[in-house]
């Protein structure tokens, strides 16, 4: 998981193992869904978390 945008505290990239982690999360009811996603490509997806504190919990439920 990796910030996208210095100035952006909210969207990063996502790798495909690390999106699967994080949608495991949201069905369990243990992380938020996001405000959006996107496919930057086959192997990288970008998410925009609803806050800072948000992508640093799911930050550390992934890694």
């Amino acid at each position: 998981m990796r910030q996208i945008d210095p100035s952006d505290l909210t969207l990063y990239a996502l790798t495909s193992t690390e999106l699967t982690r994080f949608s495991r999360g949201v069905a369990l009811g243990l992380l938020e869904p996001p405000c959006s996603v996107i496919r930057r490509s086959d192997t990288e997806i970008s998410v925009r978390f609803r806050s800072h504190r948000e992508a640093e919990r799911t930050r550390k439920y992934i890694s």
